[in-house]
This record gives structure tokens, sequence and C-alpha cells, in this order.
């Protein structure tokens, strides 16, 4: 026992250390280059009760451009109504004050997540959820997706719980970033997990529901024209995304053969694995699945892979999937997506390599491929 108890505070000083280096690296970034005055914005106009022209690019700028004089183009509001409205609290005091209870909030979510991952795989899985960047750069840079993070860890929490309508409904509250979430849907088919699909799809009827009542239809199609015409500004740096594309453009070949036959890959090793795997193996496809052939999916957006990572790393039984798992968590992948051209590529080089692991893993549950990757198997050939 005292062992153990040494471990543990080991492993939690060390995630201690870890989390205040990042935090160390993060100011380094400004109010005003950050994401965060958009969604100040949005909860602005939220507050406001002005929801028909939340999705106004004039009247987004006008608000904003007092807020972060010094930044040459406005960075907008691109979410549905229904989460400015959740925002709008923070609207009630400056900006500069929202911003430090907009960390705060994520990172008060973020040691929830820890705490789940400490109590369900003990304190390794901590120092190694630490050991990620992403996760507190993003809330520092003002995005919000360790929000998301938080909801997939409940919903995970509700599914080992055996409450499936349930955890499907916490499930779709992420449906707010739909583009994060296409694989999703496709796993529960496949799995033939009714009631958390049900749960899902009532979840995506009251967000609908709720964007329609707040800001009417006007509000809808000022919305869809609005994300029509903001799409080259939502993938400024293609070359840095966490997706397939990214591979091609980086290597200097034609970027849409080699997409359309990594997105092929990439579907097939997901189908496999919903089709045979486990719900964890499922769930942890589906979100690493959809970051690799969703069009904008930024390093930050990696945080999301923190719980498919701790999955793999501690329930996998092959050492190529457990290994994989543990080399996106260190914070290598994330310091050469900050380099140049080819470096910029291998984030997603290790995702797609984590599902394919994933794959074979299954694979080899179904029908005895890689047998000899096994733990056990390279134990006895040891012995």
């Amino acid at each position: 026992m005292p062992h153990l108890i040494r471990k543990a505070l080991l492993n939690i000083l060390l995630a201690v250390i870890l989390s205040a280096t990042w935090a160390t690296f993060s100011s380094t970034f400004t109010l005003d280059a950050g994401d965060f005055p958009a969604f100040y914005t949005g909860a602005a106009i939220a507050l406001r009760g002005d929801y028909r022209n939340l999705h106004n690019e004039r009247l987004q700028s006008e608000i904003q451009r007092p807020l972060t004089p010094t930044r040459p183009q406005p960075v907008y509001f691109v979410r549905p109504h229904v989460y400015a409205a959740l925002l709008a609290p923070f609207a009630l005091v400056p900006i500069r004050h929202s911003f430090i209870f907009w960390i705060l909030l994520q990172a008060a979510v973020l040691i929830v997540c820890w705490y789940w991952a400490y109590c369900r795989f003990g304190s390794d899985a901590v120092a190694l959820a630490a050991l990620f960047p992403a996760a507190i750069m993003s809330f520092a840079f003002g995005q919000d997706v360790v929000l998301f993070l938080g909801v997939f860890v409940l919903s995970y929490f509700l599914f080992e719980q055996d409450r499936p309508v349930l955890c499907g409904f916490v499930l779709g509250l992420a449906l707010i970033k739909p583009h994060l979430m296409m694989l999703v849907p496709v796993a529960l088919v496949l799995q033939r997990r009714w009631r958390m699909l049900a749960g899902l799809l009532l979840a995506a009827v009251v967000e609908v529901s709720a964007s329609l009542a707040l800001g009417g239809f006007d509000g809808a199609e000022n919305y869809l024209r609005f994300l029509q015409h903001r799409q080259q500004d939502l993938s400024p740096t293609p070359e840095r995304m966490m997706n397939v594309y990214a591979i091609g453009r980086n290597i200097g070949v034609d970027a849409a053969a080699l997409s359309a036959v990594l997105v092929v890959m990439v579907l097939t090793c997901v189908v496999a694995i919903c089709w045979r795997g486990a719900w964890w193996q499922s769930f942890a496809a589906a979100i690493i699945g959809t970051l690799l052939i969703a069009p904008h999916t930024y390093l930050y957006d990696s945080t999301l892979v923190i719980l498919p990572a701790l999955l793999i790393a501690f329930q996998a039984s092959s050492l190529p999937a457990r290994a994989v798992a543990a080399a996106f968590c260190t914070p290598i992948p994330c310091l050469l997506q900050l380099a140049e051209m080819p470096w910029t590529m291998v984030p997603a080089l290790v995702l797609l390599a984590l599902l394919i692991s994933l794959a074979w893993e299954v694979a080899g549950a179904e029908w005895g491929v890689g047998r000899l990757f096994r733990r056990d198997a390279i134990i006895k050939i040891w012995l």
C-alpha cells in the first residue's frame, strides 16, 4: 500500500508539473490573438436577445472591434444559437474577466476528466493525459474543445453505468460541433446500440428546436448562408490540419487521389472495428476516424482523442496499439506540428497509425491475426 500511495503521489506531482509547463508556454498567447473574442461576441449578441442577427458578420465585427482593437480581422462566432444562449452569462462581465472565468471553467472540466481517469485506470492515466499539451493550450488560446472532452467522458461514464439512453443524450450534446461527430452515429448503428442512438437523436432534436425557437427560420437561413460564406476562413492552414487531407499537402503528391485512398482506408477501419469490436473500441474508432476525415480539424481538436488514447493505452491487449496511444499523448507530435512542412503532418500520421493499430487488434481478436504482437505471447516467447 505505501508503494501504491507513493506511486500515485509521484504521478499526480508529475501531472501538476507538466500542466504548469504547458500553462507557462500558453502564457505567450494573447486575448486579442486567440479565439475567445468570437465566443464573447456570440454571448454578447445572445445577451441582447438579438438571435436572428447572431451570424450577421457586420454586427459581429462592430461588437468585436472595440474589444480587440489591435486585431486586424475579427474572428467570428460560428456555433448555433443554442450554444450562444448557453454562453450568454459570460457577456455579463468585461471580456478580460470573462476570459478568466472561461479558463477556470475548462480547467475544472479537465481536472474532472483526470479524476475520472484516475478512478478508472489509476494514477498512470493522469500522468499520461498530462503529457498531452494541446488540452491546456486549447483553452488558453480561447477554444472550448475541453468542454466537449468532458461531454465524451461523461457519456462513457454513463455507458459503463448501464444508462444507454442518457449516455446517448449526453453524447448528442457534442453535436453542437457536428463535424467532430460524423462517424459516431455510424458506430452506434453498426453496434446496434439503438437506445443510445435514440438518446443521441433526442439531443439533436432538442438542440435544433432550441436554436429555431431562439433565431427562427430566418436565423437558421442566415446561419447556413454565413457558414457557406466563411468556408475559406475555416481552413487557413490546411497543411496543419489533423485530417488525411493534410498528408497529401505535406508530401507533395496528388492530394485528391491520396486523400480518397486514405478516406477509404479510414472508413474501412472504422467499419471493421465497429462491426466486431466492443463499444470502447468502436467509440475510440469513431472519434479518431472523424478527426481524420472531417474538413476542419485543428491541433486543439485532437484533445478529444485523450479519451480514446486512454482507453486504448489501458484496455488494448496488443503492444502496437498501446505504444501508439502513448506516443500520441507525448508532446512530440504536437511540437512537430508547429514546425514547417512536411513535419506538420506528423499528428495526422499518428492518428492514422492509432486507428490502424486498433483495427489490427480487433482483427487479431476475431481471426487470430497479429497474435505475436500481444503481451502474453511476447512474454511467453521471452521466457
